[in-house]
């Protein structure tokens, strides 16, 4: 039981020295590694209050990163973006935080030294600029300007050579979207439209139909084969 006396835990008490203060994703664009991060502290923040210190399941990474992906999957899902697996977007969550703890391992030790200084703050700008790409098409996506402005109006035609497989691919519609979250990200994401949900909804049903399709056939095959 804790002490009545005991001062109050908060997000701003747990500050990270590095990232800041623990949040939770906001799920107006697609996260930043710096939301991610921050994330994660937010629901290490949130479990430490819910569960007992001996729960060693709840507590560790996994279960944050497990926790974390799923979110993040969500947020892709209602851009209509096609995403990795759920297994990588942990992995990849994971390594990440991995990379936040060992550089936070020196912070004690070397935090007035110009070096150390020098690696937080890449480190810092590095998260806050870099999109947690989880899209399942990785494929450049070009602006072909021809405003001829020094800032594009945004108007502008954008193209991309996808050679994804059709379930992969990033909607045609939503590509202004992603190339802006891979770029300036200044767009948000909206409510889904009637016809784009109904598009996605369609295109789950086949993928799943497909899936159902091939795990039948390894099974007949074979029983056929030795049959005959």
């Amino acid at each position: 039981m804790a002490c009545p006396n005991a001062p109050r835990v908060t997000r701003q008490t747990i500050a990270c020295t590095i990232i800041g203060v623990p949040k939770e994703l906001s799920g107006l664009s697609l996260p930043t590694y710096e939301d991610i991060l921050l994330c994660c502290l937010d629901e290490k923040y949130k479990r430490s209050l819910l569960f007992s210190p001996n729960n060693k399941k709840e507590l560790g990474f996994l279960a944050i990163a497990d926790c974390v992906a799923t979110q993040v999957v969500g947020i892709y899902n209602k851009a209509t973006i096609p995403t990795v697996t759920h297994t990588r977007v942990v992995q990849l969550i994971q390594s990440y935080y991995n990379s936040y703890i060992a550089l936070k391992k020196s912070y004690n030790r070397d935090c007035e030294k110009d070096f150390y200084k020098k690696k937080i703050e890449a480190f810092i700008q590095n998260a806050k600029s870099k999109l947690f790409d989880i899209a399942a098409c990785k494929c450049k996506i070009t602006l072909n300007c021809t405003c001829g402005t020094v800032i594009c109006k945004g108007n502008c035609p954008l193209s991309v050579a996808c050679k994804c497989d059709k379930t992969r691919r990033i909607p045609d519609i939503e590509l202004k979207f992603m190339y802006d979250q891979r770029t300036t990200r200044i767009m948000a994401i909206g409510s889904l439209g009637v016809q784009e949900t109904t598009k996605l909804r369609k295109r789950e049903e086949h993928n799943c139909c497909l899936k159902n399709r091939k795990l039948l056939l390894s099974i007949v095959l074979p029983v056929q084969a030795k049959v005959l």
